[in-house]
């Protein structure tokens, strides 16, 4: 399914681009061709290896990401999430996942689950998307194992509300409470900003009897 949604857009974009032009959705500097919605000078500044993400944190042993939120990668999550552009995570997952290759072990991989009205109207989870691509390239089992009790948007919250409330937040999946407890998470999401969703999610992993969490991102806030 990914894949002609992709060649849809592939198809559809050149036409608009010489019909009407575009913008970089970073610089917003006018161009007549790009590849992910970004003019050349910025389609070069996206990273290609992944980095640690310094945190202190009792839930969480370690945190990666690729580029910051300000970046030319940030602008088209942005554009992605808030235009509903399943093609643009489609191929943001695919760089995440090579760059994953570079991780240490792990078995299994987690992703962080919506707000339910979010979702409705996005249509997809970018989240899931991008660890499905992760858990594929590294050969691991994906589980989207958590729910959202907590329905409030995190872009609507400053960055004080953020990190105040741990538990509540998120609740395990019924059948996965007995039994489910692989030793070394990887928990993937789209951006990490105070670590306040990835801590939430960690408690509920460590109270199953997971030993470590750890999470890889595309972009930090940080």
């Amino acid at each position: 399914m990914w894949n002609w949604i992709r060649d849809i857009e592939d198809a559809i974009t050149p036409l608009l681009q010489r019909s009407f032009g575009v913008r970089c959705v970073h610089c917003r500097q006018q161009m007549a061709e790009n590849r992910l919605s970004l003019c050349q000078d910025c389609y070069i500044e996206l990273p290609q290896v992944i980095r640690a993400i310094r945190l202190e944190s009792p839930y969480l042993k370690g945190a990666w990401c690729m580029g910051t939120y300000r970046s030319p990668m940030g602008s088209l999550i942005r554009k992605g999430k808030y235009a509903s552009q399943q093609g643009m995570f489609i191929q943001l997952a695919e760089m995440l996942a090579g760059a994953a290759l570079d991780l240490p072990a792990f078995d299994a991989v987690i992703s962080v689950p919506l707000p339910e009205q979010r979702m409705r109207t996005r249509g997809f989870n970018q989240s899931a998307l991008l660890a499905q691509h992760v858990a594929s390239m590294l050969d691991l089992p994906h589980h989207q194992i958590l729910f959202r009790v907590d329905n409030a948007e995190q872009a609507a919250k400053s960055l004080v509300d953020r990190g105040v409330m741990l538990t509540g937040r998120f609740e395990v999946r019924p059948h996965f409470e007995k039994g489910f407890s692989p030793p070394k998470i990887l928990l993937v999401d789209d951006v990490f900003t105070t670590g306040a969703t990835a801590e939430s999610c960690a408690l509920e992993l460590l109270n199953l009897g997971v030993q470590e969490v750890w999470v890889l991102a595309l972009v930090s806030g940080k």
